[in-house]
């Protein structure tokens, strides 16, 4: 599965480069930059993706 780039961080939402939108659990207080937001992003696209491989191995 190929990582996106986040091109937009709003305190109610993000974007991604293929035009998706989703919002935030929470409205933010404070919002992150695209560059730091895109560092969480990838994180957690590597923690999902990591368990659901381990998923599919078991």
């Amino acid at each position: 599965m190929r990582k996106a780039r986040v091109v937009r961080v709003t305190e109610s939402e993000f974007e991604l480069e293929d035009g998706r939108i989703y919002p935030h659990l929470v409205v933010l207080d404070d919002v992150s930059t695209v560059e730091e937001f895109q560092s969480i992003y990838d994180h957690w696209f590597a923690v999902f993706n990591q368990e659901f491989i381990e998923e599919v191995d078991a």
